[in-house]
């Protein structure tokens, strides 16, 4: 099982909006460096599966439908690539053509099953306080986390939560 480019990129943006709550595509794009047309494409999958809404207008951009605690990690790469299977067979390539006799099938049948299970007990808000967490011992890049939204009075009425400052923030020296 591997994880697509657009799975990859749906748990960027659904991340960013557990952080961010309400954000401008160009702004998740640039915080998360994916290229906007591919954003665009990703938040629709994930617009049409429920996870996000997008609000069109001068007030527009995308937000979460439900608080992150309720997103599973499951939920949006499954939006955004198809089930997890393990589908591949390791030893002949392929569909597997011998489930009921292949000896390692059980243990990737096992692997898979755990992995869901997995996926499907890590919600946003864990993820968001990973992130936060993160930030603040300095491990993330300030340009994911400070970007400063296109037209702040344009993002819908939401919550936001505090930026940390960048250390030496202030003017510079002439």
């Amino acid at each position: 099982m591997q994880l697509t480019r657009q799975a990859d990129y749906a748990v960027r943006a659904v991340l960013d909006l557990s952080v961010h709550q309400t954000a401008h595509i160009k702004d998740i794009a640039t915080r998360h460096q994916i290229p906007g047309a591919y954003l665009q494409k990703v938040l629709w999958v994930l617009s049409k599966t429920g996870v996000i809404q997008t609000m069109r207008g001068p007030r527009g951009g995308v937000r979460l439908t439900r608080p992150p605690q309720e997103i599973t990690l499951l939920e949006v790469v499954e939006a955004a690539q198809g089930a997890l299977v393990f589908t591949r067979c390791l030893l002949w390539g392929g569909e597997c053509p011998r489930p009921g006799v292949c000896p390692t099938h059980a243990v990737w049948q096992g692997v898979q099953e755990a992995l869901t299970r997995a996926m499907a007990r890590t919600d946003f808000q864990m993820l968001a306080k990973g992130f936060e967490q993160q930030v603040k011992a300095g491990l993330v890049p300030e340009a994911v986390w400070n970007v400063e939204p296109a037209e702040a009075s344009d993002l819908a009425t939401a919550p936001t939560r505090p930026r940390p400052k960048p250390a030496g923030s202030g003017r510079r020296p002439t």
